[in-house]
């Protein structure tokens, strides 16, 4: 894996120069703004110009806007291991460098043009172990030693992808190794708390609303249920007249909080293992403004996500490339506010309601169409799978309404359920190609658009799929670190 990011480095040095911008089209998520925002400034201080596309997925269309202008050399950035045929059609005279963590779909090799570097080719995993935001540092650590600097945000990508699903909350495989460059470099610290958000910047009872993984009925986004709860715990919620923060508490306090949350839960039919995920490994880092969002790793992810989920993913990469001022820090909290109340409102009708769940042989349908923006159905779906109420042997698949008479499709699963075979990516790949759509992703997690007029058919084929996979027992390539070979 770092020798293929030492030659990816050597690609960019050798094709990169000052007169003809690098095009760097990255995803619209966290883990794709931050490797997005990665090699740009990589490229930045090896005096090479580039421009920065973010995409929400990569088809025909996509593709032909992010290569407007006809870049001679193109960086995709968590994007394009399931597309390398749609890429090497496009490639004509260009060098294209695809840099990504999800399921590969081979394609035979463009002469030396295309460069592909992906974890998953290692026997890496992409799912926990390295993300894109990971691949990218390490080609921009290769590039230069100086680009160490930039390993809290590829911290930040790989907590905003959600590779912290591990005992205690942390980072782990090749992870470990950026998390220790940064601890190393003074520029991050790690420690074990409550994972409240906003654990340093909000008020403990805002703290205690605006967490949503896990979610947690009747406190997420119910700021006087909270407000009742910690006084009824005994938890001042001011000292004076300045609010408390979490990290205000004593360590008693804090372990009064999270056996309240358990007794809360609990009086309310819902198994204590729904608060498991409030304690867990934090990631500070330490050269970002106290009492701001960009101070506790997750809350600084789940910004950036903010800015891709509302449409403003360009102000994303600007902040995590650091080239930021006060109006874009206002901005972002203003848009992570936003999205916030947004996403409670949905959570609390899907939570509230049954009516849009559809049962099936082995997946749930979430009906999410003209209630869930399909920027925002990602981040729902995942916070469905937090919530006791939903917790199933089965999979989830959302589908929300898109423009052009197109549904995004989304879907999440389980460990337990990857254990025994599940690769949803490549169901999702399949079924989607198979009604006139595109999709893919992860074993865990994936995605897809697809004709609205054939969501029914698309349902069929997916919930067939993955029976087959249960059935299976975990034979074939969905094991292969997640890897489909065609």
């Amino acid at each position: 894996m770092l020798e293929a990011a030492r030659e990816a480095a050597e690609f960019l040095g050798d094709r990169g120069s000052r007169d003809a911008p690098v095009r760097v089209v990255s995803h619209v998520d966290t883990d794709g703004q931050t490797s997005g925002a990665i090699i740009a400034k990589a490229l930045q201080g090896a005096g090479i110009s580039f421009q920065v596309r973010v995409i929400q997925q990569l088809d025909d269309q996509s593709l032909g806007d992010a290569l407007s202008g006809d870049p001679s050399l193109v960086v995709l950035t968590d994007l394009g291991s399931g597309s390398l045929e749609l890429l090497t059609s496009a490639l004509k005279d260009r060098s294209m460098l695809v840099l990504d963590h999800h399921q590969v779909i081979e394609a035979k090799a463009a002469a030396g043009r295309l460069l592909h570097v992906n974890p998953r080719l290692f026997n890496v995993s992409g799912e926990n172990e390295l993300s894109a935001s990971g691949t990218a540092y390490l080609v921009a650590k290769a590039m230069d030693a100086k680009n160490v600097e930039l390993s809290p945000v590829a911290v930040l990508g790989a907590l905003g992808d959600l590779q912290d699903r591990n005992p205690g909350r942390s980072l782990r495989g090749m992870n470990t190794v950026i998390v220790q460059d940064a601890v190393q470099a003074g520029l991050l610290t790690t420690d074990v708390d409550l994972l409240l958000f906003g654990r340093e910047t909000r008020p403990l009872h805002t703290a205690l609303a605006n967490t949503t993984n896990p979610f947690l009925p009747g406190l997420s986004g119910e700021e006087d249920q909270c407000v009742a709860l910690l006084s009824e715990l005994g938890v001042p919620i001011k000292d004076g007249n300045r609010w408390r923060v979490l990290a205000d508490l004593t360590q008693d306090e804090k372990k009064g909080l999270f056996n309240g949350i358990i007794a809360f839960l609990a009086s309310r039919g819902f198994p204590a293992s729904g608060s498991t995920g409030l304690i867990g490994n934090v990631y500070t880092l330490v050269r970002e403004d106290e009492r701001t969002p960009l101070r506790d790793g997750r809350e600084f992810s789940s910004l950036l996500n903010a800015c891709g989920r509302a449409g403003r993913p360009g102000l994303g990469v600007t902040i995590a490339m650091g080239d930021r001022d006060r109006r874009d820090l206002e901005e972002a909290r203003q848009v992570l506010a936003d999205y916030r109340k947004t996403i409670a409102e949905a959570m609390r009708l899907l939570v509230g309601s049954r009516d849009r769940v559809k049962e099936l042989d082995a997946i749930y349908w979430v009906n999410c169409e003209n209630v869930v923006s399909d920027r925002m159905v990602s981040s729902v779906l995942s916070l469905l799978t937090t919530v006791p109420v939903f917790s199933s042997p089965k999979s989830l698949v959302a589908t929300a309404t898109m423009e052009g008479g197109r549904l995004k499709v989304s879907a999440r699963g389980s460990e337990a359920l990857v254990d025994r075979g599940l690769n949803l990516g490549l169901a999702l790949a399949e079924a989607s190609s198979a009604v006139g759509g595109t999709g893919g992703g992860h074993r865990i997690a994936a995605g897809a658009v697809i004709p609205a007029a054939k969501r029914e058919d698309f349902l069929k084929r997916t919930d067939a799929l993955i029976a087959q996979q249960m059935e299976a027992g975990g034979l074939g390539p969905s094991r292969d670190q997640g890897q489909v070979r065609g």
